[in-house]
C-alpha cells in the first residue's frame, strides 16, 4: 500500500499528503453509510406496505381465511397471521441485507481483483527442464480455495434450511395456543382443564426445544468450518508471497498491498459462505410465504348453496383438520320463522355446525 510504502521509505511528505487526506475520505465514507441505512429503510417500510395488502386482499378474498381452513390439502397450513405480520418483514430485510452486501463485495472483488493480479507478479518455476510462468498465479489460487469452500460449505449446511422452517412453525404454535388460551380462559377454569392446557403448550415447548438443539448443533458445525476457512486464509498469503520476498521481487509495501488484496478478494468472494446461515434462513422463510400464497390459491368445490328462504343441510358430516369426524349424516330443515335447538358436549360440533 501506499502508505506503507511512504512509511518503510520515511518519505515525510507523502505521509502527510495521506494524513491530510484522511478527512475527506472519512467524510465521504460516513455520509454513503448513513444513506445507505436510511435508504433501506425506506425501501423496507414501502415494499412491506406493499407484500401486506397483496397477501391481506389474497387471504380475505373469496372468505379465504376460512374456507381454506376446512378444505384443500393446505388446510392444516399454520399460522397465517405470522407469515403476514412477521414473514414478510423477514423476507425484506433479509432480501435488502443480502443484496445490498452482494452488490458492495461485488464491486469491491472486481476492484481487488485487479489490485491483486497486477500487484501479485509472476509465479516462475521449473518442471521437468521447461520453465512456467503464471501471471496472476495468486488470484488463480484464491478463487480454486473459495469454489472448494463454497462446495463444502453447503455440504455441511444443508440441512438449516429445513430446520429454520421447523423453527418458524414450532415457534408459530406455541404463541398461537398461549393465545387462545387467553382467549377461552373462562371455559378452561369452569371445566377445571389446566392441566390439559399446561401439558398442550409443554408439548408445543419441547418442539421447540428439540428443534432448537437440532438447528445449534448443525451450526456449530457450520460454524467450525467457517473459523477454518477464515482464519487459514488470513495466513496463506504470506507463503504465497514470501519466495517473492525473500527474492527481493517485491518490497515490504508490496507485501502488505498484495496480502490486503488477497484478504479483500478471498472475503468478498467468499461472501456465499460467510452467509450462508442468513441464506437458509431466507429461503425458509420463501418457502412459508409460497406455501401460504399456494394456500390462498385453493378454491373450494364445496362450498354452501343458497337454498331460497331457508337452511337446508342433507348428508353432511363435519370433520376436524386432521380428518376425525365429529358428526355424520346429519339432516335437517328450518324453514323462515322456525327454531332450531343444537345440544351436545363441547367439542361436538355446534358451532360448526351453525
Amino acid at each position: 500500500m501506499i502508505f506503507f510504502n511512504a512509511l518503510s521509505q520515511k518519505e515525510t511528505d507523502k505521509l502527510w499528503q495521506l494524513v491530510l487526506w484522511f478527512p475527506a475520505l472519512l467524510g465521504i465514507f460516513v455520509l454513503i453509510s448513513v444513506n445507505k441505512t436510511w435508504l433501506i429503510k425506506l425501501l423496507t417500510i414501502r415494499w412491506r406496505e406493499w407484500l401486506t395488502d397483496y397477501y391481506l386482499n389474497r387471504w380475505f378474498a373469496d372468505k379465504n381465511y376460512y374456507f381454506t381452513q376446512i378444505y384443500g390439502e393446505h388446510k392444516n397450513t399454520d399460522n397465517p397471521d405470522q407469515r403476514i405480520a412477521e414473514d414478510i418483514l423477514l423476507l425484506i430485510s433479509k432480501t435488502l441485507s443480502l443484496s445490498f452486501g452482494f452488490i458492495q463485495s461485488l464491486s469491491m472483488l472486481i476492484t481487488f481483483t485487479v489490485i491483486l493480479w497486477q500487484s501479485a507478479g509472476t509465479l516462475s518455476f521449473t518442471v521437468g527442464g521447461t520453465e512456467w510462468n503464471i501471471q496472476g498465479y495468486m488470484v488463480y489460487t484464491v478463487v480454486l480455495i473459495v469454489i472448494g469452500g463454497t462446495l463444502f460449505t453447503h455440504k455441511v449446511g444443508k440441512r438449516i434450511r429445513p430446520l429454520n422452517v421447523e423453527k418458524q412453525r414450532s415457534e408459530a404454535t406455541f404463541r398461537t395456543n398461549l393465545v387462545q388460551h387467553n382467549k377461552q380462559a373462562e371455559l378452561i377454569a369452569l371445566s377445571n382443564a389446566e392441566s390439559l392446557q399446561r401439558q398442550e403448550l409443554s408439548d408445543n415447548f419441547h418442539t421447540i426445544k428439540d428443534n432448537w438443539h437440532r438447528l445449534m448443533n448443525r451450526q456449530r458445525w457450520l460454524d467450525y468450518w467457517q473459523n477454518i476457512y477464515s482464519r487459514s486464509l488470513s495466513v496463506l498469503p504470506y507463503f504465497l508471497l514470501l519466495p517473492q520476498f525473500i527474492s527481493g521481487q517485491i518490497n515490504l509495501g508490496g507485501l502488505m498491498k498484495s496480502r490486503q488484496a488477497f484478504m479483500l478478494v478471498s472475503n468478498n468472494l467468499s461472501w456465499f459462505i460467510y452467509k450462508y446461515d442468513e441464506l437458509a434462513e431466507l429461503a425458509a422463510v420463501i418457502d412459508r410465504l409460497y406455501e401460504f400464497h399456494q394456500l390462498t390459491e385453493q378454491r373450494p368445490t364445496n362450498k354452501p348453496k343458497n337454498c331460497q328462504h331457508a337452511v337446508q343441510v342433507a348428508d353432511a358430516s363435519i370433520r376436524t383438520p386432521d380428518n376425525k369426524i365429529i358428526l355424520e349424516n346429519l339432516n335437517f330443515h328450518v324453514s323462515p320463522g322456525k327454531w332450531l335447538l343444537l345440544k351436545g358436549y363441547s367439542g361436538a360440533g355446534k358451532n360448526h355446525t351453525a
